[in-house]
């Protein structure tokens, strides 16, 4: 099953200070190496149909440009930069749970899908399924690159969860890598970075 998603905007820019601290972390690992994957679990509470629970992840992509952020060479002198789509596709998985507890059954396919290494410029950086149980969702369960998310990206992502899936509004000022990146390397953030 495939999830559309739109972004408010494409672009590309420099790697923020997080982001630059992770990638030279990951060079000392093999190539397609897992370790700086994450997985989670997100439970499907109340009632929410199988295209309710696809619009949210949809949503989710479309706010965050974390979540839809290659990481290409851009040149020798300048290493790597972050480029961010302003829409695509993510292909989730559905799985019904025959039987088994829904939320435990996401829990080991996010353990799955975090146990193979992303391509960094060629993959999203989320891996995804929906956990079924007769016929509902009752679980998402995911897979993130390191790259993209932290721990208070993921509380993040759990607070916002229940209301994308009720489409309730969010709020629009959210904190997105392009705009940290060109402010880490502003007069004041660099005076930060010295500091």
């Amino acid at each position: 099953m495939a999830v559309e998603f739109t972004g408010a905007r494409s672009g590309q820019g420099p790697l923020t200070w997080g982001q630059r601290a992770i990638w030279r972390l990951t060079e000392w690992l093999p190539p397609g190496d897992p370790y700086f994957n994450m997985p989670w679990v997100l439970p499907v509470h109340g009632k929410p149909d199988l295209p309710a629970v696809l619009a949210a992840l949809g949503r989710l992509l479309g706010r965050h440009e974390s979540l839809r952020t290659n990481w290409v060479p851009a040149s020798e002198q300048a290493g790597m930069m972050q480029r961010v789509a302003g829409e695509g596709r993510l292909t989730v998985e559905l799985v019904e749970a025959a039987g088994s507890r829904p939320r435990a059954l996401a829990g080991e396919i996010a353990a799955e899908l975090a146990a193979k290494g992303f391509d960094y410029a060629d993959e999203l950086p989320v891996r995804c399924a929906v956990v079924m149980d007769g016929g509902r969702p009752r679980a998402v369960a995911f897979a993130f690159t390191h790259l993209a998310v932290d721990g208070r990206a993921l509380d993040v992502i759990a607070g916002e969860w229940p209301r994308l899936l009720s489409g309730e509004p969010l709020p629009q000022d959210v904190p997105q890598p392009l705009d940290l990146a060109a402010e880490e390397r502003s007069p004041e953030g660099a005076a930060r970075g010295e500091r």
